[in-house]
């Protein structure tokens, strides 16, 4: 700007200024898959080459999909889905949204996964906040305003396609509110691979979404869905699968509560509540459940032996530690890392067996305890009980070094 004095003017003042991001408007969907999915968003990228980006890296796939794409984070402007973890960062994927399709009630909804990162320190957060906040410009620890209400915070090591769904609470007609996808990385250390986002939308609703979905009373063969709803609501339908499915059943329901039967032992399921409302159905998150093991039955003909070869080999198992360290599978064996502290421990329990058709039972297994830092060994007890609710009978103790697998055969009562 300068001052017209006639004969004379000013020196000129100046300043920068940025327009606003182009509001999307409700109901909005993003699956990424247009010709230019990143129309309405804005990136932010404080630090090094971390940065938000749309492309065919990973996808969160639906049924009958082959390839897809998303937003993630890559430091090689989406050839892959890698990050830089030796620079500090914070990147900032952005869209604004404004509200004016008149719903009662306004729902964001989006998938997410993070495999890798580092707990507190590299990590995916969402945020909602208005449209007039400005985002953090540091590639440091940034200080969040006490305006960016939190959606989701600090999440790493979340292997799997996650789907989240909540209520967006205080939106009135005409409002502008910006939704946040941030990524941060201290620089330090991290673990691949960042965070990636599919499948969002924001749909307002006159119809009340199913809440506090529950999964009780579950067995070898079935389970009890229950949830809480609008009083304006008075039918839904459960939709549950296998996780390893891709086709949902479905339950229609009249009360709040519904069995599932005829489903499969030891088996990981997944379920979501849909409110019928005529056209504007909405659904609850996928609530996950595994159903319970059955009791092994053993006889003489029929022996029972496990070689750990298989992945889901512990499924029945039921593992707990008091340490940082616990019972996996390896190389085709049960192993469990030296722990080189006092006092921690771990257990590796069995599936049920009815051994009543044994004549005599016994269980016969190889191991070894070979040394660490020299001459240390941990020391492991081998114990069995007659129900989950009995004390553990000790059958052997082990506390020597064994470099090499030793066979062992220890007796069992057979009830």
């Amino acid at each position: 700007v300068v001052a017209d004095c006639g004969s004379a003017v000013s020196n000129p003042i100046q300043t920068t200024f940025k327009t606003t991001i182009i509001p999307v408007e409700t109901p909005y969907v993003q699956d990424f898959e247009s010709e230019e999915p990143m129309t309405g968003f804005e990136v932010l990228t404080y630090g090094s080459v971390n940065a938000w980006t749309i492309g065919n890296a990973i996808a969160n796939l639906t049924e009958g999909e082959e390839n897809g794409k998303s937003l993630y984070i890559s430091n090689d402007n989406g050839t892959t889905n890698a990050y830089n973890n030796s620079a500090s960062t914070n990147s900032y994927a952005v869209f604004t949204v404004s509200f004016n399709d008149n719903k009662a009630d306004y729902y964001l909804s989006f998938d997410y996964k993070v495999p890798g990162g580092e707990s507190n320190y590299d990590y995916l957060s969402v945020y909602i906040a208005p449209a007039t906040e400005q985002i953090p410009t540091t590639s440091s620890a940034p200080t969040i305003p006490s305006t960016f209400t939190k959606i989701l915070e600090k999440k790493s090591f979340v292997s799997d396609w996650t789907n989240v769904i909540v209520k967006l609470e205080g939106i009135e007609q005409g409002d502008l509110r910006n939704i946040i996808f941030h990524w941060k990385n201290d620089g330090s250390q991290g673990t691949q691979t960042p965070a990636a986002i599919d499948n969002i939308s924001i749909i307002g609703t006159d119809c009340g979404m199913p809440k506090d979905v529950a999964v009780s009373e579950i067995t070898t063969m079935s389970a009890t869905v229950s949830w809480t709803s609008a009083e304006t609501v008075s039918s839904w339908v459960v939709k549950y699968k296998k996780t390893s499915d891709t086709d949902w059943q479905e339950e229609p329901a009249s009360t709040t509560s519904v069995p599932l039967t005829d489903l499969d032992a030891a088996t990981s399921y997944q379920v979501k509540v849909v409110s019928l409302c005529g056209e504007e159905n909405i659904e609850s998150s996928v609530v996950s459940f595994k159903t319970a093991c059955a009791t092994i039955t053993v006889t003489d003909a029929t022996p029972w032996s496990e070689d750990f070869t298989l992945s889901d080999a512990l499924n029945c198992w039921t593992l707990s530690s008091t340490g940082s360290k616990s019972w996996g599978i390896s190389s085709g064996q049960l192993y469990h890392g030296y722990y080189g502290t006092s006092n921690d421990s771990s257990e590796a329990v069995t599936p049920i067996f009815d051994l009543t058709g044994v004549t005599n039972p016994y269980v016969a297994f190889k191991y070894k305890q070979p040394p660490f830092g020299g001459t240390n060994i941990d020391k492991f007890r081998v114990s069995y009980r007659s129900s989950a609710t009995d004390d553990w009978t000790e059958l052997a103790y082990y506390t020597n070094i064994e470099a090499n697998f030793v066979n062992d055969t220890l007796a069992l009562p057979n009830t």
